[in-house]
């Protein structure tokens, strides 16, 4: 019996973790697809902080942008 409650538990715990980990990669992909201009900026400062440089409005970082927030959607 305290096995079959313990089963119970982590089922519900699991499809939790499942069900935030979902909301989370739903939330930031709406959030990127909302505002893909900002994304560009981010985008364009982390790989600046990498040495890599791209120009300011470069068509790479768009389609970037977009392929990250379809993907996450």
């Amino acid at each position: 019996m305290k096995n079959k409650l313990a089963h119970i538990g982590l089922y519900w715990l699991v499809n939790l973790c499942r069900l935030l980990l979902a909301m989370t990669f739903l939330f930031s992909g709406f959030v990127k697809a909302v505002d893909p201009l900002g994304m560009v900026y981010k985008l364009n400062a982390y790989f600046e902080h990498w040495g890599v440089l791209f120009k300011e409005n470069s068509l790479i970082l768009k389609y970037s942008v977009v392929f990250i927030a379809a993907i996450e959607f």
